[in-house]
């Protein structure tokens, strides 16, 4: 939502990129200490929580995968951030979202 906006959500839309901002001046601020700083935006999630079908529909279409994600891909990304074959990622907005 930060890179893209919506109708009606300024409100959601300006906080995220903030997020993005933070997250790059933290990296910048930081780093020098070792200490990397990254943000995961995850895309449409399926949780469990019941959805109406119209509605998982409509957001099977905007995915490029034509499906949700599960929390376990969110999570390898995290995983992946948090271990060693990422030492020189900082500063990275990653976006898993299937394509959106």
């Amino acid at each position: 939502m930060a890179t893209v906006g919506a109708p009606l959500r300024a409100h959601y839309t300006a906080a995220k990129a903030g997020l993005i901002g933070l997250t790059r001046s933290l990296a910048k601020e930081l780093g020098p200490k070792g200490i990397r700083v990254n943000v995961v935006a995850p895309g449409l999630v399926d949780t469990g929580i019941d959805i109406p079908a119209e509605v998982r529909e409509r957001y099977r279409n905007l995915i490029a995968l034509g499906r949700l994600g599960t929390e376990e891909e969110i999570a390898n990304v995290v995983l992946f951030l948090a271990g060693d074959l990422s030492t020189f990622v900082n500063g990275a907005t990653i976006h898993v979202d299937g394509g959106i």
